[in-house]
Formats: C-alpha cells, structure tokens, sequence
C-alpha cells in the first residue's frame, strides 16, 4: 500500500469535498489501475461488512495506562473483562450490570485501600466490580474497615453501596473516618436494630467500642443501590444521601475537627450478632 497526493478528488462514496487531503491508493493492479479514495470511503467499506453491527477487540494484554485527563479500553480475555483505565489510573474493570447508563458508577481500586480491624472479615471483587466485605457474625461490635488516606479538604466523595443486613440487632455498614493514631472513628450509612433500619452516624470510641449516635433516621428497607456523599469543606463534615447518585438531601453536618480528627477514609461493616453476618458490596467511589 503506497500512498500520493492528489490536487484534487472525486467524488466517492464517502462523499468527500476536494479539500479532504487524507486518502489511500490501491496499486495492486499497477499504477494504471490505481484507485484514489478518502479515508471516508475506506470506513465506509469497513462499516458495510460489518454485517451485525457489532465492534470487536481482540484479547490482549494491558497497555499503557492512559495518560492525565484522558481514558484508554480493552479487552482482557484472561478475566474475560473490558478494563479502563482513567485519568492516568491502573486498569479495572469496567462495570456492568447493575448500574449501566442509570447509575453514576466510578468503580472502586481495592488495592487503594488497607485493612484495619479484618479478624475473621474478607473482601472480595464480584463479577460487577464491587468491593465487598462479609464480616462473620460475632459478639459485641467490630468494625471491620477498608482504609485510605484521608484527603486534603476540601473535597466530596460520593459512595455508592449495596447492603445485605437482617432486620435485627445490631448491624451497621457504610463509610468511616478515623484516627489511627488516637483510634477514634465515626460512621455513616445504614443500620439495623429494634427490628428496624436506619440512616445513621454514630461515633466510636475505637472499631470495638460504641460511643454514641449522630444521629438516627428512620428508613423503609430498600437494599438497592444507596449513595452516601461525605464532604469536608474545611469547616464542616456534612453527610448526604441519595438514592440514584443525583439528587442529595443533606442529612447532617458537624464542624470538621469534632470528636476526632481524621487521617483516614473508608467504608465498613459491623456485625454484632452471634448468627447472622452482614455485607457491604461498595459498587462506586468517586472524590471530587
């Protein structure tokens, strides 16, 4: 395949004006049978024998991430998986399923985060992308949490999680905030006890010690997807919910230093109760 410069083109099936300058020549029948086309008739070929209407990628292995402010795809035929890679990030999978074009899904690096307090808890990836924590039941409060750094403020994170708790005492999931050094946390997302479910905050001495409640706010079961939005404004913590990840009620805030001072970020899972478990499948991380 050789290519020439033209003074002027014809008028092809793409339909190109004369100034479209990028073409390909065909000299396999010789130069007298040359035929001169735009780039818009080769797509054009190439479109038309794509007979299903269908795009492919060939299974590969991962290529460079992308670069700052831009996004990169492929296919990984070993996870069977399209990954993504955004904004200069390692490559995950990109999430289908649940979420789609309906949920505002920013899926979650667990290697971003570390454990504080596992005992007998596990995470694991689903098939969806969501990071999840099974925490085993127990006697007497444990949380068992994913941490990471906690940002400069000010900044928002909005987290979208699905969770699985028995309507009975006493199970909490959501996001945390702690201090590592003093051991002090505070918690905000859904509970159960007294037969009943909740959106709560509740603060803790340290991830085995119950301290008190924020707050507690009634909530009829829905285990869809929930959204929790955390922003420290550099004044206050203000702790916000919704339902699809859009439109949030503030629900609380509380000036930013209050009961502890933060240095770490989460999500958690508290299971006090000897029979049941409880799960939180964290589908969506997003800081802003």
């Amino acid at each position: 395949m050789a290519s020439e410069k033209l003074d002027a083109l014809p008028d092809l099936a793409g339909g190109q004006a004369p100034d479209d300058l990028a073409y390909v020549v065909d000299i396999s029948a010789g130069v007298t049978g040359s035929r001169k086309s735009t780039l818009n008739d080769l797509f054009s070929i190439i479109t038309r024998n794509i007979t299903d209407k269908a795009l492919r990628w060939q299974g590969s292995t991962a290529p460079a991430v992308s670069a700052a402010g831009a996004g990169a795809i492929y296919f990984d035929n070993v996870s069977n998986t399209f990954k993504a890679s955004q904004n200069g990030a390692a490559y995950t999978d990109l999430i289908g399923g649940v979420g789609g074009s309906f949920y505002p899904l920013t899926p979650v690096v667990d290697a971003d985060f570390a454990w504080v307090n596992q005992g007998g808890a596990t995470v694991t990836t689903n098939s969806k992308g969501a990071v999840v924590i099974y925490a085993p039941p127990n006697s007497g409060d444990q949380l068992r949490c994913r941490v990471k750094a906690y940002p400069a403020a000010p900044f928002s994170i909005v987290m979208g999680f699905m969770p699985i708790l028995v309507q009975a005492n006493f199970f909490n999931c959501g996001l945390i905030i702690r201090d590592s050094a003093g051991g002090a946390c505070a918690s905000f997302g859904l509970g159960a006890s007294n037969g009943a479910f909740s959106v709560g905050g509740i603060k803790w001495n340290s991830v085995s010690s119950y301290n008190s409640n924020y707050y507690s706010i009634g909530l009829s079961p829905h285990f869809g997807m929930q959204f929790l939005k955390y922003t420290d404004d550099n004044t206050n913590r203000v702790i916000s919910y919704s339902a699809d990840g859009e439109v949030f009620v503030d629900i609380f805030s509380v000036g930013r230093t209050d009961f502890l001072t933060p240095n770490q970020i989460g999500f958690m899972c508290d299971t006090n109760n000897t029979t049941y478990g409880s799960t939180i499948a964290v589908y969506s991380w997003l800081q802003s």
